[in-house]
Formats: C-alpha cells, structure tokens, sequence
C-alpha cells in the first residue's frame, strides 16, 4: 500500500495556502518501464500541483514562475483554446456508466453556458497540458515535451483514447526538434529514445529508421533503437514494454546488475 499525506503549501504565485498531497511510501510494483520509459508504478496525480485560489500549475506550487501572474494565465488560455477539451470530457462522458442522460451535470452542460475550466480544471490531463504550456511559454523544450507526453499517457489511460494521445505525442515531438535544432543541452540518450518510442506511436516509422544508434554510448539505448527500428518495419505503432525483445531485456538486466555492484 501506498502512504499519502495531506500537507500545506504555500502558492509562490499567490502566496496563498492550499492542501496538496504527496506519497510518503511506496512499495516497489517492479516491471518493466514501457519503450517510452513510463514507469509501471505511475501516481501521475502526485506529480503535480494546482493552487485552488489562483489556479497556478508546478510540479510544487513552492517553486516560482518567471512568467507574471497574467501571462501565465494567458498561457492556459491557449492551451484550452488549442484542444477541444470539451469533445474530450463528452467521450469520458459516454464511457462512464454512471453518468446517464438524465444526469443533472449533463443536461447543465447541453442547457447552460459554461467554461471549459469549470468542466476540467481538476482533469489530469489538462493540468499537465498547461504545464507543458508553461514551459513552453519559458522556451523550455525538453521539459516541456516531457509535460505533453504525460497528457498523451492520461488519454492512453482513458479508454485508449488514440486521437487525443496521438494529438499530445505530436506537441510533445514537435518541443524536442525545437530542442534538437536549438542545441538545447544536455539532449539525453534517454530522451532520444523517448523521442523515437513518440515517432513509432504517430506511425511516423521512416523518421525511426532514419536514427543511427551507433552515435549513443549506452547499451540499453542502443538496443532499444534497434528495437524500435524492428517494429517500424513491421508498421507496428502500438504500446511495447522492454520486456518484449530479449536483447533490450538482457541489456536492461546488465546494467541494473552493474549499477548494483
């Protein structure tokens, strides 16, 4: 069992305080991470913060923005208009048995005027959505597409739905050829490989094909390029573990045993 706790935190933005939670504890559910290096144990909803007052997103809510109060909400404002979050909550809608037609929430939805941030201010995948728009704004890409691919594994994790996940790859790929062209440094082994999983998942397979994993340095991002390349030739864009190739997985086992050592 997992340990969460209940605790203050004080917004840098707003300076106002808001209960948040965090895990103290967690057992170990061991696996395989995903090609994309999405962990097995993944509390996604503990990765971030969101301030109930002001409504300012950060991984803590303790740690400032260079952007002012109003260009970051401006910010979030671009990321709702980008995506059609509405169209989004009306499929989780269809799909949760428990939300019938006669539900007061749907027919206020239908009648009445509304904002999309009423809707999904608490969705995961929006919070992470104008995060990554933070980031963004900061002109930084790397962590920016890290925020974009966690939207797309919150659509993986919904349905399967493809069409948002695909839409939220493809931001998440376009920040890291911005940090590719711009040398933004350092551009890890890890993120390349991450950055290759995206491309096979869009059916992107002729970009995959193209990478020369000759230029990295460590063995399991070797293998797991190769791996890739495999399953581009196969037009194979689904989800894979690193379980699934007996050379990415003997890879991953010497050097967990070499860390070990």
């Amino acid at each position: 069992m997992s340990t969460v706790r209940d605790y203050l935190v004080q917004c840098a933005m707003c300076g106002k305080e808001s209960e948040q939670q965090r895990i103290t504890s967690s057992p170990g559910l061991g696996g395989y991470s995903d090609l994309d290096f999405r962990p097995r144990w993944a509390y996604m909803e503990y990765w971030i913060q969101r301030c109930h007052h002001c409504g300012y997103i950060n991984t803590s809510l303790a740690q400032p923005c260079e952007l002012s109060m109003d260009t970051l909400l401006s910010v979030y404002q671009e990321v709702e208009a980008g995506f059609n979050w509405r169209e989004e909550f009306k499929k989780i809608e269809m799909r949760n048995p428990d939300i019938s037609s006669d539900c007061p929430l749907t027919a206020w939805i239908e009648n009445k005027p509304y904002t999309v941030e009423m809707l999904v201010e608490d969705n995961l995948a929006f919070q992470f959505a104008k995060l990554g728009g933070m980031f963004a704004k900061l002109d930084k890409n790397i962590s920016a597409a890290r925020q974009f691919l966690r939207v797309a594994w919150c659509f993986d994790d919904e349905g399967n739905n493809e069409q948002g996940a695909t839409h939220w790859r493809k931001m998440s790929i376009k920040h890291i050829e911005s940090a590719f062209r711009q040398l933004q440094l350092p551009v890890s082994e890890t993120t390349q490989c991450i950055y290759a999983d995206m491309l096979r998942r869009v059916g992107d397979f002729q970009s995959v094909l193209k990478l020369d994993e000759n230029q990295l340095s460590d063995e399991v991002s070797v293998q797991l390029i190769k791996f890739q390349k495999e399953l581009s030739e196969k037009g194979d864009s689904v989800a894979h573990k690193m379980s699934d190739n007996d050379d990415l997985l003997r890879a991953v086992k010497r050097k967990h045993e070499n860390r070990s050592m």
